[in-house]
């Protein structure tokens, strides 16, 4: 999984101008929007159009971007220290595998998983959840291959 905080500052630097030059252009064929500063009335901070299209794919962006996908309430949760909602939505995500979150997950759930991995103040909690949350990256990064393995050739 990559993160802004484990690169060095090339690599960063790279990342951003990707980032910058080929996501948020559209230049891949694959657009990244930037979050609007403020919640929706349904608490996100992406058009719900836009955050279907990128579905569970928010998982190959650093974990630093996926965290803008998060919901308002689980950043106003995580931001006033509600364990008792971090660890119920903690439970219901390790609940389910790693696979079953790439195959019915979406950017908000995703983006969820990250803020608390970010924010939350259980450091223990918030590993097991980033440890969660790599087991999928790596699901995630298998279908891409599997998919890329089997396109037809010229």
């Amino acid at each position: 999984m990559l993160k802004f905080s484990t690169m060095n500052p090339q690599q960063r630097k790279d990342y951003e101008n990707y980032y910058r030059d080929v996501l948020l252009t559209g230049a891949s064929g694959f657009k990244v929007l930037e979050p609007s500063p403020i919640f929706d009335q349904y608490g996100l901070r992406f058009p719900t159009d836009y955050l279907q299209t990128i579905g569970v794919q928010v998982i190959l962006l650093p974990l630093e971007i996926m965290a803008n996908y998060a919901d308002a309430i689980t950043v106003d949760a995580v931001n006033n220290n509600d364990m008792n909602f971090i660890i119920q939505s903690g439970r219901e995500v390790m609940a389910t595998s790693a696979e079953e979150l790439i195959e019915r997950g979406n950017a908000t759930s995703i983006g969820n998983i990250a803020y608390v991995v970010l924010f939350s103040k259980d450091i223990m909690f918030a590993k097991a959840m980033e440890d969660f949350l790599e087991r999928a990256f790596q699901v995630m990064v298998n279908v891409l291959k599997d998919t890329i393995k089997n396109l037809p050739t010229a």
